[in-house]
């Protein structure tokens, strides 16, 4: 199996996915020099489009994984916060997205800021037929997580997150990231599925306000063996935050 590589920066999401699957990268899209640079040295011969807007998916080589950590400044909590909406560069996701429904691998793995939980997805203009904002129930906008989820319901992808600091595997620091794997919808899903009787968008709606024991319960095995020693005061928190669905609904796990 391939791997198709979206906002690959040095190559360290494509290192992990390579480590769990075996999957070698066919292909980079990556734009700044430096970086590029990086993945050219350890990485010799697999091309790198560079320009995500630029790119015909439809010509590219066919791979069974694609993954991307699309642009977070806009999500972040120490940016603008200026979201998903339009203009902005973590909008390009919608290149993701574009790559995704015209390659259509076995496995998606997207990576972002935890600011993705609470950023905004659309403009204030974004409404449904009824005026209420998209995917939000009337309480506000929709989040950049909920877009990502919806686009892929939308596309025919079911879809799993969860959040993972930094410490959990033993850095000394917090740092949270979102991981999300998402994989095609099958006969067999399709009753649970993101999206299942509601506006596709309505996926997004996530509530993160799991109970501590469910969330306990979804830790990586081990966490506190690797923990670093020097995040003692952090071992009496969840290391994992999981999303729920509309309804108390919970996203479908990969098929084996």
């Amino acid at each position: 199996m391939k791997i198709g590589s979206l906002f690959s920066g040095y190559g360290g999401l494509d290192l992990a996915v390579e480590a769990v699957t075996g999957a070698r990268p066919a292909w980079f899209c990556e734009w700044d020099a430096a970086p590029s640079k990086i993945l050219a040295h350890h990485w010799p011969g697999v091309p790198n489009f560079r320009d995500v807007t630029k790119v015909n998916w439809s010509q590219v080589e066919p791979v069974g994984i694609i993954t991307g950590g699309s642009p977070c400044q806009d999500l972040s909590a120490a940016g603008k916060r200026a979201g998903m909406t339009e203009g902005t560069r973590s909008n390009l996701w919608v290149n993701m997205r574009e790559a995704i429904a015209a390659i259509r691998p076995r496995l998606v793995v997207w990576e972002n800021v935890q600011g993705a939980l609470s950023a905004k997805a659309t403009s204030d203009s974004d409404m449904e037929q009824d005026g209420r904002p998209m995917g939000d129930g009337g309480g506000g906008h929709l989040r950049a997580l909920g877009r990502v989820l919806g686009d892929l319901a939308e596309i025919g992808y079911d879809a799993k997150w969860t959040t993972i600091r930094a410490s959990d595997i033993g850095a000394p620091h917090h740092r949270a990231r979102v991981f999300l794997i998402a994989y095609p919808r099958t006969p067999n899903t399709s009753s649970q599925r993101h999206g299942s009787g509601i506006h596709p968008h309505d996926v997004g709606r996530v509530d993160n306000q799991n109970e501590t024991k469910t969330r306990q319960q979804q830790r990586t095995r081990q966490v506190t063996e690797h923990r670093s020693t020097t995040t003692t005061a952090d071992t009496g928190r969840v290391g994992l935050e999981t999303g729920r669905l509309p309804g108390g609904q919970e996203p479908q796990h990969p098929p084996h």
